[in-house]
This record gives C-alpha cells, sequence and structure tokens, in this order.
C-alpha cells in the first residue's frame, strides 16, 4: 500500500522539478496499492470484503470518508499553487 512517506517524497520531487523521481516513487505507489487490492481480493475473511457483505451502509459511510479527504487534499493542493503562481513576479 502507498505509504505517506512514497507520497510525500513524489510531492517533493514535483515540487523541486524531479520529473523522472517523481514517476518512480508514483509508480511504487501504484504497484503497492495493486498489491494491497490483490491482498484483499485473495484473503476473503480480511476487514473489507466483509464489510462488503455484512456491513454495506458502514462500508459507503467509510469509503465516502476516503473520498472526502481526497477531494479536499486535491482542492487544497491546487489552491496553494494557484497561490504560489500569483505570487511569482517576473522582473525586467
Amino acid at each position: 500500500m502507498p505509504s505517506p512517506w512514497t507520497l510525500l517524497m513524489a510531492l517533493h520531487a514535483i515540487a523541486a522539478g524531479n520529473i523522472s523521481a517523481h514517476q518512480r516513487f508514483m509508480t511504487g505507489s501504484y504497484f503497492g496499492l495493486v498489491g494491497a487490492f490483490i491482498g484483499v481480493v485473495a484473503v476473503p475473511d480480511r476487514r473489507l470484503p466483509q464489510m462488503a457483505i455484512h456491513d454495506l451502509p458502514g462500508l459507503t459511510l467509510w469509503t465516502g470518508a476516503l473520498a472526502l479527504t481526497a477531494g479536499l487534499t486535491v482542492a487544497g493542493l491546487l489552491q496553494l499553487r494557484q497561490n504560489a503562481g500569483a505570487r511569482v513576479s517576473i522582473r525586467k
């Protein structure tokens, strides 16, 4: 599963302009997430598959909270990016 460390490093790399490091960190995070998904599907007695079968409203609420958090994070980062762009001045 993607750890906060790899995602932080990916954000730092792209902010520093290091595209190749950013791509490597994000690729690693993606494959980690795919591995976690395979683990959830392969072992059906784990928490998420059990929630999908026995507690669908709870799973829906949990998934909605994660989606809301991700959306707010993206909106905040876009706002920071716009504010940073507005502060850049060109001297002649």
